[in-house]
């Protein structure tokens, strides 16, 4: 073995290594030329080589021709695909960088996105490729149209290009309808640092190695401040390490910090036959607050379903653990408002939602309730379907018009200022949900405007967000004609003898 070591070692080639050898490059001020080694690279004029650690901007990839800006307006598609409504969004790569708009809720054939994006443009890409998809709520996103459209040439001289691009899908190639791009193109700006002096830098010792010019990090102090405000039990420089994680994104630190402090969320789940929906709605509810790590329990209150709703609910304690999932049931039906009652008496959390158990309410809308709720310190959130980008799926013309006349109706009557008073997904802090329960009278599907109406007249502080009601998946509703008249015969009672 030794001497099979010294026969390789015996084949080594030693040398003398060239003087420049791990040095950074002479540069010619006078002549904008770099020597590297034996090679001379010629500087293009008004670049500037900059010594400050590496070669290069840190956050500047190299080789970029510019910052490309796409803004991805408007579409006009061909046809609808949705079973009952489409909700469009687009994605967009540019070279490896992947972007997606936000989804445009029934937006069918014609959606709306305005979104822009920047991102950085790498020498050799001169194309983009683009794909819009129809959002499902329990498949996989439909494919519907895509196109791979060439950077307009104007862009690199400085002009801003708005044109309509023709899409390829199921109906053929450029039969898929037209999509509405803006093209332009920033030129990159080198910072002013110290320039590379003619001179040879050889590796040094002491205190001067590894010296570089600080990057600022994309937060201040300011915004670590205001998170150590929402979270004051979380050390600030717990705070600083999340947002720099996140590239400075409070609304992704906020998500993140909440699996550090010490906050929990009940859902309540009123049920009544709803042995064909629970369980997708509590997959959903596990999915979405499980990628925020974030800290819950679901206890359903079930009114003696005979469907055997509540021998699902045990099928899923057995999958999920009973401290997830909690059942709490009732002998029979003895309206919306005590069921919401009877689970507050169970629930630890310090936060409540109450959602309906049909998928009407969507669990994807979990982790945005809590955002609005920490951005503005609110006592209770609403989700509203009356919102830009809110609305209601699946229900036909006359439903919709009663809908929205009894909403109107109840805000007016009660001044309740709120764009939804009718909605039933909601987000309360648990002291201010239990304060306004305690002087509660009504049971039934009024139990929603009373609420808001008593938190109006008490001061708290009621914060919105848009969501998309979707008719239930399975089953039927149960809001018909008899709780219908019930819940005008209530809104009439709160009227006259006040809250």
């Amino acid at each position: 073995m030794s001497q099979n070591a010294a026969e390789r070692r015996s084949r080594i080639v030693v040398g003398q290594l060239r003087d420049d050898f791990l040095r950074l490059p002479n540069v010619d001020n006078s002549s904008n030329v770099a020597s590297v080694g034996a090679i001379n690279v010629s500087v293009p004029e008004g670049v500037q080589l900059v010594c400050a650690g590496p070669f290069f901007n840190p956050f500047l990839p190299p080789r970029t021709r510019g910052r490309l800006n796409v803004t991805m307006a408007q579409a006009n598609l061909t046809k609808n695909y949705g079973f009952v409504r489409m909700d469009p969004y687009c994605r967009l790569r540019v070279g490896a960088a992947l972007f997606e708009t936000p989804t445009d809720p029934s937006g069918g054939k014609t959606p709306h996105w305005n979104r822009t994006i920047h991102s950085y443009l790498p020498e050799g890409i001169d194309s983009v490729y683009l794909e819009i998809f129809d959002e499902r709520a329990f498949t996989f996103d439909e494919r519907i149209a895509w196109a791979h459209i060439p950077l307009p040439q104007a862009i690199f001289n400085g002009e801003t290009i708005d044109e309509w691009y023709s899409l390829s899908g199921s109906q053929g190639e450029g039969k898929e309808g037209m999509i509405n791009l803006i093209f332009s193109l920033d030129p990159i700006a080198v910072p002013q640092m110290a320039r590379l002096q003619q001179q040879v830098f050889a590796p040094s010792t002491g205190d001067n190695v590894g010296q570089t010019t600080p990057v600022q990090p994309p937060f201040t102090q300011a915004d670590v401040n205001e998170l150590h405000e929402m979270f004051p039990t979380i050390d600030e420089d717990v705070i600083s390490s999340v947002l720099e994680e996140k590239r400075g994104n409070k609304e992704a630190t906020v998500l993140m910090t909440l699996d550090r402090a010490e906050t929990k969320y009940s859902i309540l789940l009123p049920t009544y036959n709803e042995r064909e929906n629970l369980a997708i709605c509590i997959f959903l509810i596990n999915k979405y607050m499980g990628e925020h790590k974030l800290n819950y329990e679901v206890i359903v209150v079930d009114d003696n379903s005979p469907d055997g709703t509540q021998q699902v609910v045990k099928q899923l304690q057995r999958v999920y653990g009973e401290e997830k999932i909690l059942l709490r049931p009732r002998p029979e039906k003895l309206g919306l408002g005590t069921a919401y009652a009877h689970g507050l008496e169970h629930a630890t959390g310090n936060f409540v939602f109450i959602m309906d158990a049909d998928l009407s309410h969507h669990p994807k809308y979990l982790p945005s309730f809590i955002a609005e709720q920490l951005a503005g310190k609110f006592d209770i959130v609403v989700g509203s379907r009356m919102l830009p980008c809110g609305g209601v799926a699946g229900w036909n013309m006359k439903r919709k018009v009663i809908s929205r006349g009894a909403n109107t109706l109840a805000d007016v009557m009660l001044d309740c200022n709120v764009s939804d008073v009718t909605g039933s997904f909601r987000l309360y802090k648990r002291e201010v949900l239990q304060d306004l329960m305690r002087h509660s009278i009504s049971k039934g599907y009024v139990f929603q405007v009373e609420m808001i109406a008593r938190a109006r007249a008490s001061g708290y502080t009621i914060g919105e967000i848009p969501i998309v009601f979707v008719d239930r998946l399975f089953g039927e509703s149960k809001l018909g004609s008899h709780e219908f008249i019930g819940f005008l015969k209530s809104l009439f009672y709160l009227f006259i003898f006040g809250y």
